[in-house]
């Protein structure tokens, strides 16, 4: 009876943490992207940004609920459209729609993680939140990358050039 008090427990915690994982790191990214907006208009990596982020998020958190609570088919995938719309608001309409279709996707295909993978509701939250973190540490790399000016653009491309033409 203790064993699966402390079972159920470990299980809900997990979840709980993960959850507030994603909405750290999430928030902190979509925020970049509100305050920054008027840096990406001008930028081809904005699609990449939108369609990382949208499906990122949507696939990880559809995949935790559908773990932990067993989410309905229609909850995830409207929570991945949500997720896109929100990313891709501030930039072009394009953006937007390219949010919308990658979190749909993101959704759907984070009700099918837990199902392939056949491991405790606790190691697979675990595995997401590693994928998670390291996928989105890249992201916003690129979105610093992205919010530099043209002039600090370019000087740090001509330093990655002149390392490789030296080496």
């Amino acid at each position: 009876m203790n064993h699966l008090i402390t079972e159920r427990l470990m299980k809900m915690l997990t979840g709980v943490l993960s959850l507030i994982l994603i909405c750290v790191l999430s928030g902190f990214a979509i925020g970049f992207i509100y305050l920054h907006s008027e840096k990406f208009n001008d930028s081809s990596h904005v699609h990449v940004v939108v369609m990382s982020l949208s499906t990122l998020i949507s696939l990880t958190v559809a995949s935790l609920l559908a773990v932990f609570i067993h989410s309905p088919f229609i909850v995830s995938i409207l929570l991945g459209i949500a997720v896109g719309f929100i990313i891709g608001k501030p930039l072009k309409v394009f953006a937007i729609v390219d949010g919308m279709v990658s979190g749909l996707m993101g959704g759907m295909m984070g009700l099918m993680a837990p199902m392939m993978a056949h491991l405790s509701p606790a190691w697979f939250s675990i595995f997401m939140d590693a994928i998670f973190i390291l996928l989105m540490a890249v992201i916003l790399k690129l979105l610093f990358f992205i919010k530099l000016q043209p002039r600090e653009k370019e000087l740090l491309q001509d330093k990655s050039e002149s390392k490789t033409l030296s080496s």
